[in-house]
């Protein structure tokens, strides 16, 4: 008889093997941020694509994380937008990427950007600050 709570156990030569082990492994994959960064994507239409994923995973020579792999893109995608937005260049930004599945995080000069709003927020912010420094320079000439 089964005493496992899982309802789904193949027997086998090695005893009982769950195979519900799959959900729980997934389950902590990827960033629970990772919709809202999606959705700034998906804003100016520049998500990424199946096929980049795939090409990135032909390269590999061991087998990848995919949730990594992933939010790797979408992160690099995400600075790249920033950047865009704002006329920064990457030496007047710290931009923090740290991509380990669940526990992944995006920040643009130490603030936390996880979604739509704190995304948005950070450019106005950034481009206020732009513009400000561009009148103190022409008031120094």
């Amino acid at each position: 008889m089964n005493t496992l709570p899982y309802s789904h156990t193949n027997s086998t030569k090695f005893g009982v093997l769950s195979l519900n082990f799959i959900p729980s492994f997934y389950m902590n994959a990827i960033s629970p941020a990772l919709t809202g960064w999606e959705n700034v994507l998906y804003q100016y239409d520049c998500c990424v694509e199946d096929e980049e994923i795939w090409a990135l995973v032909r390269g590999s020579e061991a087998i990848p994380h995919f949730g990594n792999l992933y939010q790797s893109l979408v992160l690099n995608r995400l600075a790249s937008l920033f950047l865009e937005l704002t006329g920064l260049k990457e030496d007047d930004v710290n931009i923090f990427v740290f991509i380990n599945g669940f526990d992944t995080h995006f920040c643009i000069n130490g603030i936390a950007v996880n979604d739509e709003s704190m995304f948005q927020d950070t450019v106005k912010m950034f481009k206020k600050l732009q513009r400000h420094k561009q009148r103190m320079q022409k008031k120094m000439h």
